[in-house]
């Protein structure tokens, strides 16, 4: 993509659109930096370590908090002949069993809450295997989103995810963390009181042959288009520091210091114009 071109109309947007989101300022769009370093996993990338308990799935891992009694990230990695393979969706919400009892949202939570149990792993990404669709119905992975908000702009960023890495099918490895961020007097639902999220952010990290890039995506619970998603976009510094979390610790200093506190977007990003 033409990247003077993408900051200009990024910049232009913003300037002459309603500021309704006090979360920091538009992230400087740079060009995908040449790497030798090129991770396979997710623990050759670094996953936060700020959490109560790590789980493991079959194609992603969950960094789980006991006072939010969900998961503050759900991490994965993307390749293209997995993402290509589309399967029937086949609900089948359960309790995690390996979270104490105590720290465990239940079924009963999202029952009659108002609230939609929202996968942080997509299903519809993840759903190669039988298994790997039925683990995202884990309750680890899913956490209390507004009707609309996930059935419409939510579900199009992740559509935006997975769309763009088929757009660039030649790409070594894609890895995406995805979470809730909490600020202010939060509202909770069913008898464990799960917090219900100020909002939610995308991290997505990008290697391909030599050259890496990242963005991240910040989606509030009550204020977020996916029309203009470029008002959205924000750097992983930024996620990092309202989430309190520590993405991609294995990075080679000088290669994270560019890659977070910047955005290197390789495709387009939705304007509303």
């Amino acid at each position: 993509m033409d990247y003077k071109k993408a900051l200009f109309s990024l910049l232009i947007i913003s300037a002459c659109s309603e500021n309704k989101q006090n979360f920091g300022e538009l992230p400087k769009i740079i060009k995908p930096i040449e790497s030798d370093f090129i991770p396979v996993t997710l623990d050759e990338l670094g996953v936060p370590s700020q959490v109560d308990q790590l789980l493991e799935y079959s194609s992603f891992q969950i960094g789980y908090s006991y006072q939010f009694k969900q998961a503050l990230w759900s991490g994965y990695v993307l390749l293209p002949e997995l993402v290509r393979v589309v399967n029937d969706r086949v609900d089948s919400f359960k309790e995690e069993l390996l979270i104490p009892t105590q720290y465990r949202a239940t079924l009963n939570d999202y029952k009659n809450s108002g609230y939609h149990r929202g996968h942080l792993a997509p299903n519809a990404t993840l759903d190669h295997t039988d298994l790997s669709m039925s683990e995202t119905f884990y309750l680890s992975n899913i956490t209390a989103q507004q009707a609309m908000f996930n059935l419409n702009d939510w579900r199009q960023l992740e559509t935006y995810v997975r769309d763009c890495l088929e757009q660039y099918a030649d790409q070594d490895r894609v890895f995406v963390f995805t979470g809730p961020y909490f600020d202010g007097v939060l509202q909770a639902i069913g008898d464990s009181n799960i917090p219900v999220a100020t909002g939610f952010y995308k991290v997505i990290y990008e290697f391909n042959h030599g050259a890496a890039s990242a963005l991240a995506f910040i989606a509030p619970h009550n204020d977020f288009d996916y029309a203009n998603l470029n008002n959205y976009l924000r750097s992983i510094d930024f996620i990092e520091k309202i989430t309190h979390l520590d993405f991609a610790m294995n990075l080679p200093q000088d290669l994270e210091v560019a890659l977070e506190s910047n955005v290197s977007p390789v495709c387009d990003i939705p304007t509303g114009l």
